[in-house]
């Protein structure tokens, strides 16, 4: 009985170590770093365990060679020869010395798949589900076990990096750090398996992409800003932005190429309880603009007007012309989607009225479209175009005229301007051809 007791306490022996190795492996490294931080006392120990992970990882190894090795050679010691003496009589055709190898053989295969089951796979099983847990309750046995080991261990790492040396590998050489592509793929797995939602997976993607977004690609283009005439009344500033109703707006001289400040619409506030406003100063009021080439990048952006503490930019084109506004809420949209207030109506870029017709607005990007619809676009033949609207424009070979309707054919696709203002597409339906009716016609 006692042995048998001693064999189990050696496959839980095998067990600790197994479990162990697999808790310390599938620890969250920044949250055992953030925890050391804030004093944790057993976080700073397993950081200094897994600061050493070969002097660790050869501990474990000694422990559970040991462990097998005493199994296997206690049981064939302890149980064989009872065994034989008992199975004996029934096969005596054997010799006693044949039947012990046969014995031992079968106890090896009793002990190797039991040390399997619950020395290996079901302790480190569970420490995959419970490896904080399980970390943070070894810590202390395990650090000093692997003080008593220093010796082997030294000798075992000393072996290993020659070793490994003749392969030509640096045994010192730190680990490759983590790559864009494998967070973007662990991100993709843990949204299959429901760890991260839909939502978040956008976000983290978004900001890999963020600083490969150009300004201009995200802008309030020229002709969709609204500025105020610096000579302009205290009356019409007022109607100005009661009308659009933002709360930053550029202020020009004569014409919108020449922005020479920004209006905050709490500047005016002042102004408010007077009935008569005498000596109004629009020029006075205004903030130095923030100037920004269409060019620069969206990080390197957000990151200025953060350190600036400016909320808006204007973009200026190569020719020293605005091109059009930024602000950080453009920039805070990039990541996480679009973010409306209590004044701002959402509206739909596309309205999908059947499977092969749609509603879009004239202003879209094309790639947003081509995507969105299907409509499969050759965009590398298109790269002059930017929007929809440039698009139709270049194949109509002039500027829409106010209300002009007009269908325009391109490959299996129908353009039919619905609206058309101030030189600009406004609104367009495309209608795609439906194979399906074709394919009956064959």
């Amino acid at each position: 009985m006692l042995e048998f007791l001693f064999l189990i306490a050696l496959v839980g022996l095998n067990a600790f170590f197994a479990a162990s190795e697999m808790a310390f492996i599938t620890l969250n490294d920044n949250k055992i770093k953030v925890m050391a931080e804030d004093g944790d006392p057993k976080a700073i120990l397993v950081g200094r365990v897994l600061s050493h992970p070969t002097k660790f990882l050869s501990t474990i190894q000694i422990g559970i060679t040991m462990a097998g090795f005493l199994a296997s050679a206690f049981a064939s010691d302890s149980f064989s020869g009872p065994l034989v003496d008992l199975i004996y009589p029934y096969v005596d055709f054997f010799s006693q010395d044949t039947l012990r190898t046969f014995v031992m053989i079968g106890i090896t295969l009793v002990l190797s798949i039991s040390s399997l089951i619950f020395g290996e796979l079901v302790p480190k099983r569970l420490a995959m589900n419970y490896s904080e847990q399980i970390a943070f309750g070894v810590v202390k046995i395990i650090f000093w076990i692997s003080i008593l080991f220093h010796p082997f261990v030294r000798f075992l790492t000393f072996s290993t990096n020659l070793i490994v040396s003749l392969f030509g590998i640096d045994p010192n050489k730190e680990p490759d750090a983590v790559t864009e592509e494998e967070i973007r793929m662990m991100v993709d797995v843990g949204e299959e398996k429901g760890s991260i939602r839909n939502s978040e997976k956008e976000m983290i993607n978004n900001i890999f992409e963020f600083d490969n977004i150009n300004v201009s690609d995200i802008m309030t283009h020229r002709t969709d800003v609204f500025g105020i005439e610096v000579d302009a009344s205290f009356e019409e500033v007022k109607q100005i932005v009661f009308r659009e109703q933002y709360t930053r707006f550029p202020v020009y001289k004569e014409t919108i190429d020449d922005i020479i400040g920004i209006l905050h619409v709490k500047d005016l506030l002042q102004f408010i309880e007077h009935e008569q406003i005498i000596n109004f100063n629009l020029k006075a009021l205004i903030r130095d603009p923030y100037f920004v080439p269409e060019s620069k990048k969206t990080d390197e952006l957000f990151r200025e007007l953060q350190k600036r503490k400016v909320h808006i930019a204007v973009v200026i084109d190569e020719y020293g012309g605005t091109a059009g506004i930024i602000t950080i809420e453009d920039l805070i949209e990039e990541i996480v989607g679009n973010i409306f207030d209590e004044y701002d109506e959402e509206e739909k870029q596309i309205q999908v009225l059947n499977h092969y017709t749609f509603d879009v607005d004239g202003g879209i990007d094309l790639e947003d479209l081509d995507e969105e619809c299907q409509l499969n676009l050759p965009l590398e033949e298109l790269e002059d175009y930017d929007t929809l609207s440039g698009f139709l424009t270049g194949l109509l070979g002039h500027i829409p005229e106010d209300n002009e309707t007009v269908d325009i054919l391109y490959k299996d696709l129908r353009f039919k301007i619905l609206k058309a203002e101030d030189k600009v597409i406004e609104k367009v339906r495309i209608i795609k051809k439906d194979r399906s009716l074709e394919s009956k016609k064959d």
